[in-house]
């Protein structure tokens, strides 16, 4: 989820990058944009949830509905075990790194020339937080919108300070992005001491993926841009919020199957599940997330 945070400010950030909030309206409809990308699919999934999978009594779903519908689960942890999506708690961090964008956008504009001591301290504070939090007793932060918003704002932070930097040699640069992931793989899998907590991997995982980052833009000029921009990598970014909520029905229906037949592989199990969950992504993305945001943004956008 770090990754996808940070790679979701820097697709941002440029993706705006020419835009001003500060113009009445244009707050408004990058808020309607972002919106309409999501939460259609969402609100049928949290109704699905309820049907299938409801094991809450009638006065506790009536609770926890404005905390789901609102989008607030990452801010009340505690009640993750109650919460019906709480495999969605990513969404109510992106929700809250959305409406906190236009303001960091326009912020980060104005302060270019203190971009790199920023994403410093940044970096540093992702990496020490954790500690102080897990030495404390005061529990995971893997849900944090306030993580996640530190994570989302360095990728912004990069696609600002370093965009399209074509200096130096172009085999070196991905020679280097090639071995930060080695270094930083090689790291997660012999580092086995946090196990139970892992915000505390953001001492390998957040400077890994800063560096990533940085190498794969610094490449060619605009060299990450028009990968990011390719037909293929523009299809799943699409359906990727569709592929991730597939994964809370693919679940329960695989233990299920795994519960009936005694002959099976972690592999047939890993191919089962995937199959299972392109599978309810693809209804989830041409049956509801797709027609829905097309028709609310001609309904309410361009109409």
């Amino acid at each position: 989820m770090t990754g996808f945070f940070m790679v979701s400010g820097f697709v941002l950030f440029r993706l705006y990058s020419k835009t001003d909030f500060t113009e009445q309206g244009t707050s408004v409809l990058f808020y309607k944009n972002r919106i309409f990308s999501f939460y259609p699919l969402y609100l049928a999934v949290y109704l699905l949830y309820l049907v299938f999978f409801n094991w809450n009594t009638l006065f506790e779903n009536l609770m926890l509905a404005p905390i789901e519908l609102i989008l607030l689960q990452s801010f009340f942890d505690s009640l993750f075990p109650m919460l019906h999506n709480g495999g969605t708690w990513f969404l109510s961090c992106l929700l809250f790194c959305f409406i906190v964008f236009p303001f960091l956008q326009e912020t980060i504009k104005r302060l270019r020339k203190y971009l790199s001591s920023i994403i410093c301290l940044l970096i540093g504070g992702s990496i020490l937080f954790p500690f102080i939090v897990s030495g404390l007793g005061l529990g995971s932060i893997f849900s944090s919108p306030f993580m996640r918003l530190v994570e989302f704002s360095i990728g912004m932070i990069i696609a600002a300070t370093y965009g399209g930097s074509s200096r130096g040699n172009f085999g070196i640069k991905l020679f280097m992005l090639a071995l930060t992931y080695i270094v930083g793989v090689t790291l997660l899998n012999k580092i086995s001491i946090f196990t139970n907590d892992y915000p505390l991997y953001n001492i390998i995982s957040i400077p890994i993926f800063a560096l990533s980052l940085f190498w794969a833009d610094s490449c060619g000029p605009c060299s990450l841009d028009i990968i990011l921009k390719s037909r293929f990598v523009t299809l799943l970014n699409k359906a990727l919020i569709s592929f991730y909520m597939a994964q809370i029905f693919t679940f329960p229906i695989v233990n299920g199957l795994s519960q009936n037949f005694q002959k099976h592989t972690n592999w047939i199990n890993l191919g089962g599940a995937l199959a299972i969950n392109v599978l309810i992504a693809f209804v989830f993305y041409y049956g509801i997330e797709k027609p829905a945001r097309k028709y609310l943004h001609s309904k309410y956008i361009t109409g």
